[in-house]
């Protein structure tokens, strides 16, 4: 009856994990009997899981919270057979993997009770979601990172904007100089031509007058 029960979970739960992208099933472990689900995924596909385990204790009929169970979790590419998960973790865990390559996965979890002449059942709650962005530790950091670097251009960018901002101001003030400078030299000249004539017509009025009281002229 029990294992009945837990092939009929484990059927229904593959079957609404490839219906809904994301999906939650429980099922039960025996020793280190593993509970294997196929997954046909696409290429760079990010899947995460998260599970929670509680023993049954058959003498009382009831589920408790064990800390020392262990749940071993695996996940196999087929057909390459390359494991790109293999991790041992507590009572609650999580794993995440990204598809290297489109195909089948098999997602394993088994606990770590080896007493055959006492067996213990655990009951595995499972979360799995697929197509979620990976927050590990390294990808918080790459993020970070590139945050910095982000953050570094724009303060570059802002400082070349603000100095061509004062080249453009000096080049303002040097054309309005430039400008008062040539004015200057142009009304300077035209006083200078000016004197000139002036100069000139004293002159020829006092030659003149010099040749007239000779009796030159």
């Amino acid at each position: 009856m029990k294992s009945s029960w837990v092939l009929t979970s484990c059927v229904v739960g593959v079957a609404l994990l490839l219906v809904n992208p994301a999906q939650s099933l429980h099922f039960y472990l025996q020793n280190k009997v593993p509970q294997c689900f196929v997954e046909d995924l696409p290429m760079h596909t990010t899947v995460s899981g998260h599970y929670t385990t509680k023993e049954w204790i058959e003498q009382e009929k009831r589920l408790i919270v064990n800390p020392s169970i262990g749940i071993q979790v695996s996940v196999d590419e087929r057909p390459t057979n390359k494991r790109v998960v293999n991790q041992k973790a507590d009572s609650d865990g999580k794993f995440t993997f990204t598809t290297a390559i489109q195909g089948e996965h098999y997602i394993c979890l088994q606990s770590n009770s080896s007493n055959w002449f006492n067996p213990n059942t655990v009951q595995v709650q499972l979360d799995i979601t697929f197509g979620q962005v990976e927050t590990d530790d390294a990808s918080v950091k790459k993020l970070d990172a590139l945050s910095q670097k982000a953050n570094s251009i724009n303060a570059r960018t802002q400082t070349l904007l603000t100095e061509l901002g004062q080249q453009r101001e000096l080049e303002s003030e040097f054309r309005d100089l430039s400008e008062r400078v040539n004015s200057r030299v142009v009304w300077y000249i035209f006083f200078q031509m000016v004197v000139l004539v002036l100069v000139c017509l004293w002159q020829v009025r006092s030659l003149k007058t010099f040749f007239e009281k000779k009796k030159l002229v």
